[in-house]
């Protein structure tokens, strides 16, 4: 698929700063994006446009950005959901849990899901109606996900999370996972924490950027 970044820009309601007439082919993260993809930036990643050679940026508002073309819309982040949407739509996928999935007892999941192949989920689980489990995702106990849920190849959902509705996991990303933050106990370090992480009923994207003069940064971005 081929959109201008017109066409583009009609679809979100937004408004186009640059070279109205590219082409653009697919999204991806300000890292990994060329002149024929569109991607999104947010504060403080704004800063780093013109290190950035997208086809097009979506932003909230003009930023100085090098060469790149910006569409300016509301709420970008909404935005480059909607075009993950356009250029990547769902595949149709069997509903039912695969016979070599492991799910505990236990585990409730909702009307119309689909739990593919080799997935674990575990005790006291709770997955919304609508949503796809795809092969080798790890589901630890106590986890709840909302309705339409996405959570793709090998992505682990560490216990207790909570995650509301329209959650998208991107492929072997790990949710709730042990590392951020130590407990002390009369002023000495013990252990690291696990931590719980409790998600707004919304949709999310998850990705990572990496730059070259910036460390790695895990963004998890409620919609």
């Amino acid at each position: 698929m081929k959109k201008t970044v017109k066409e583009l820009a009609q679809f979100l309601g937004g408004t186009v700063i640059g070279d109205e007439n590219r082409e653009i082919s697919d999204v991806k993260g300000l890292a990994e994006a060329g002149s024929d993809d569109i991607s999104f930036a947010v504060e403080p990643y704004t800063e780093y446009l013109p290190q950035v050679h997208a086809g097009a940026v979506i932003t909230e508002k003009e930023y100085p950005a090098g060469n790149n073309t910006l569409v300016l819309v509301e709420n970008p982040r909404l935005a480059f959901s909607k075009l993950l949407e356009l250029f990547h739509p769902r595949q149709s996928v069997k509903q039912g849990i695969h016979s070599t999935a492991v799910v505990d007892e236990s585990a409730n999941i909702g009307e119309n899901t689909a739990v593919m192949a080799y997935a674990v989920i575990g005790k006291n689980v709770r997955i919304g109606a609508g949503s796809v489990i795809y092969p080798y995702v790890f589901i630890g106990d106590n986890v709840t996900i909302g309705a339409n849920a996405a959570i793709y190849p090998g992505a682990v959902i560490m216990e207790n999370t909570v995650m509301g509705d329209n959650a998208v996991i991107r492929a072997h990303a790990v949710i709730g996972g042990e590392g951020f933050g130590v407990g002390s106990q009369q002023g000495r370090n013990m252990s690291k924490t696990a931590s719980t992480r409790a998600f707004p009923k919304s949709a999310m994207l998850l990705s990572v950027m990496t730059w070259k003069s910036v460390p790695a940064r895990l963004l998890i971005t409620a919609l």
